[in-house]
């Protein structure tokens, strides 16, 4: 039996982050303004930075190549440069400027091509095949250790999984800057988890197993984040946010929406504070009511 029609897995970490949040932007679909030195939403953004990076190692791989190698890093460069040109010719002048910045950097601050270089860089074994927004379609169904399984048909699509040469898969999730806590990441488990099954079925001629997975930020504080955790093997933390997954759906199902914030930092920058009722529900927990 399915039980759901799954497309976005990354808007269950919002839920994780906050009930109430979730149903501000999945329930009553309030918008999110972007940032003032940009006239575009972060989701344009994203897709505008998810596009290029698919344009580049399509590119690339076309002119075959694997692993970006150290001394391809000019050539590398070379091609990025001129895809990045082309791109911002549909940006207005000034939105154009301060993007090329981000993107190729500055005599002070390296841009978003040397954090993924350097990714690149730092991990020698060769790549044999990039598989590009790779689509994740069908049931799966998620077995946690504990609770019932649950399947769900989901309508996704990876990042980016590398191939690599040891028989091992690398899936790469974007970020355009803030990388989700590690404790309740949803999307890189679950695509990995997807992602696997997938490629058992599809290409049965050998038996993948997930070798990496890891958040490369754009922008963020840290420009590589595995998904990894001391004391924790992958595949305990793989089963733990299958267990969060089934959670989150029944939760929501119940229509459990309530303000509770995993981070109470995570109110600062919240959208929706104006019609947010936490300090109402705090002062009722503290009056014991």
């Amino acid at each position: 039996m399915v039980d759901d029609d799954l497309r976005w897995v990354s808007r269950l970490e919002r839920y994780l982050d906050c009930p109430f949040r979730f149903f501000g932007s999945e329930v009553l679909q309030l918008e999110e303004q972007p940032d003032d030195e940009d006239t575009r939403t972060p989701l344009e953004r994203g897709r505008f930075l998810h596009e290029l990076w698919e344009q580049f190692f399509k590119e690339w791989q076309r002119r075959g190549h694997g692993r970006v190698e150290p001394d391809q890093l000019s050539e590398a460069r070379e091609l990025f440069v001129g895809l990045c040109e082309t791109a911002l010719t549909d940006l207005p002048p000034a939105e154009a400027a301060l993007e090329r910045n981000r993107l190729l950097g500055s005599a002070v601050s390296p841009g978003i091509a040397h954090r993924v270089f350097a990714m690149e860089a730092d991990r020698p074994t060769p790549i044999d095949e990039r598989l590009l927004e790779y689509p994740l379609q069908g049931e799966f169904t998620f077995k946690p250790s504990s609770g019932d399984p649950r399947t769900v048909r989901l309508s996704a699509k990876a990042d980016r999984i590398d191939v690599l040469s040891d028989g091992t898969l690398r899936v790469v999730d974007y970020k355009s800057k803030k990388t989700p806590d590690l404790k309740q990441a949803l999307q890189l488990p679950i695509y990995s988890l997807c992602a696997r099954d997938s490629l058992r079925e599809r290409r049965s001629d050998r038996s993948w197993t997930i070798g990496e997975a890891l958040y490369l930020s754009f922008e963020g504080e840290k420009a590589v984040v595995p998904l990894r955790a001391k004391g924790r093997t992958l595949d305990e933390l793989l089963d733990e946010a299958q267990g969060r997954l089934v959670t989150a759906l029944a939760d929501i199902d119940r229509g459990r929406f309530a303000p509770s914030p995993a981070k109470r930092s995570l109110c600062g920058p919240c959208p929706y504070r104006a019609v947010c009722r936490l300090e109402v529900v705090e002062r009722s927990e503290s009056n014991g009511s």
